[in-house]
């Protein structure tokens, strides 16, 4: 490389217009990491001869490393203006495309590098790049691209069968694996999109081209669980492990397919064996710790929890669901203690705050409880769960008004709950608001018509104002009956 930049060096200081030259020690440069002074020469080169495409490949790859996006993609537009089958113009034009998210026209452009990596060999790609020309893109071709990725669309079956034989076994000669990468690009961006069949037809077919294609097992394994199909994404993976054994990341992936299952023994073996492997990686404790916790093997999951905070401090999930574990356990304070590092980490929980808030209610400190519910209501204001735990923790303080506010507006929001009805219907009856608690105790027995304890107090509730209602009583059979006469005092 030395020589080639001295020689280089030479030719532009006798002919500062020497445009291969520049392209030369632009690449030089580019392989020795110097992008800054790449760009230089890339940018000379384009100055001096505007449509050279091998100029604008090289400068639009530099802009793409740099991030700048819009002119990356600019110059590769020029190219396949200047040559349409340019194959590699499409592929680093496709790349920008997906890093900007812009997922279907990176879709298209891999389909066209791909149709076009078949078609021409790469040698008749460069000799395009050095001596550009106005061509025609051959569109009455057959999309091999297609063909690689979904198999026979159309036409007879015996001559497109044929071409596309004899087009992938030119692509296969010429390069197996970049024809492979190709394909691989054109999945990913398939995946990305979340198109997970189509995906998983495209990993397929690059099995097919290779059975022991790691890669492709594994990506293929990722697509089929989220569509849905586990077996088939296990299968996968144990595809994936046996070509390479040392991969603790389809180990891991195995363990959270088997997980959801509810196969958590070999959940666990599958988790603690990526921990092997790589024993660094917080998430495998954390989910080890997770199927432990299913298990009902409750210290070792805390402790897994611990692993995998000691690895990663910061590790909010660990923190939140290990204080949930502790306060499963009675460890109150310890578990506050965590929800409020997950707070430090992620900020406006709502979920978080309605925990730490029970956990500090257990702790006999009703004024941070408070202040947890508050917050995790501030948050979200259809937050049903700590509307009703404030409710019913400002009812233990006496504020009754308070807690009757919170009980009215976690009703609206969950009117299935009949707990919580029956509590804001004995609130109404302690305020002597007898209308409202006879119209709420009626909506429980709309659900529940058996409630002895809500017909009971609704059957005071007449009484309180002076109607003599029909009240429940038990046959021998265990049913309930009626008998006229007034409603009991007292109840519910």
């Amino acid at each position: 490389m030395a020589r080639t930049l001295r020689r280089a060096f030479r030719h532009i200081a006798a002919n500062p217009q020497n445009v291969r030259a520049r392209l030369i020690r632009g690449s030089s440069y580019f392989k020795k990491g110097e992008v800054t002074a790449a760009l230089d020469d890339f940018q000379e080169a384009v100055r001096l001869e505007p449509v050279n495409t091998e100029a604008l490949l090289h400068r639009g790859s530099i802009y793409e490393q740099l991030g700048d996006l819009d002119r990356a993609i600019a110059d590769f537009n020029q190219v396949v203006e200047l040559d349409p089958v340019d194959a590699k113009a499409y592929l680093r034009r496709g790349s920008c495309f997906n890093l900007r998210g812009d997922f279907d026209k990176a879709n298209e452009d891999y389909a066209a590098a791909l149709d076009l990596e078949a078609q021409y060999p790469p040698h008749q790609q460069h000799r395009r790049r050095r001596t550009p020309k106005q061509a025609a893109r051959p569109e009455a071709l057959a999309s091999t691209a297609s063909a690689l990725l979904d198999g026979p669309q159309s036409g007879p079956a015996s001559s497109r069968g044929k071409l596309v034989s004899e087009d992938l076994r030119a692509a296969m000669v010429r390069d197996p694996a970049r024809l492979a990468g190709q394909i691989h690009a054109k999945a990913y961006t398939l995946r990305k999109q979340g198109k997970y069949e189509a995906a998983i037809q495209a990993y397929s077919r690059a099995l097919s081209l290779d059975a022991n294609d790691f890669k492709a097992l594994f990506n293929r394994a990722y697509c089929h669980d989220k569509a849905g199909k586990e077996a088939l994404a296990i299968a996968d993976y144990n595809g994936a492990v046996a070509l390479d054994a040392t991969s603790s990341l389809a180990v891991y992936n195995r363990g959270i397919v088997l997980d959801r299952l509810g196969r958590h023994e070999e959940a666990v073996a599958d988790f603690r064996q990526a921990i092997q492997l790589e024993g660094a990686n917080s998430d495998f404790y954390h989910n080890l710790a997770f199927s432990l916790r299913k298990l009902g093997r409750l210290e070792e999951a805390v402790e897994n929890y611990g692993r995998a905070i000691a690895h990663n401090a910061k590790h909010c999930r660990a923190h939140h669901n290990r204080a949930l574990l502790l306060q499963q356990l009675g460890r109150h304070a310890e578990a506050v203690e965590d929800y409020s590092r997950a707070l430090q980490l992620e900020p406006g929980s709502p979920g978080v705050y309605h925990s730490r808030g029970l956990a500090q209610e257990l702790l006999a400190r009703p004024r941070e409880a408070l202040e947890d519910f508050s917050r995790a209501i501030a948050t979200d204001r259809s937050h049903g769960p700590s509307l009703a735990a404030r409710a019913r923790l400002f009812e233990k303080l006496g504020q009754a008004e308070k807690a009757l506010a919170d009980y009215e507006a976690a009703a609206a929001l969950q009117p299935q709950d009949l707990d919580l009805l029956r509590c804001k219907a004995a609130l109404h009856r302690t305020l002597a608001q007898y209308g409202a608690a006879i119209s709420t105790y009626s909506a429980v027995l709309q659900q529940e018509p058996d409630d002895l304890a809500s017909l009971t107090s609704r059957g005071y509730a007449y009484r309180k104002i002076g109607e003599a209602r029909q009240h429940p009583c038990l046959s021998q059979q265990g049913h309930f009956t009626w008998k006229d006469g007034p409603a009991p005092a007292g109840g519910g």
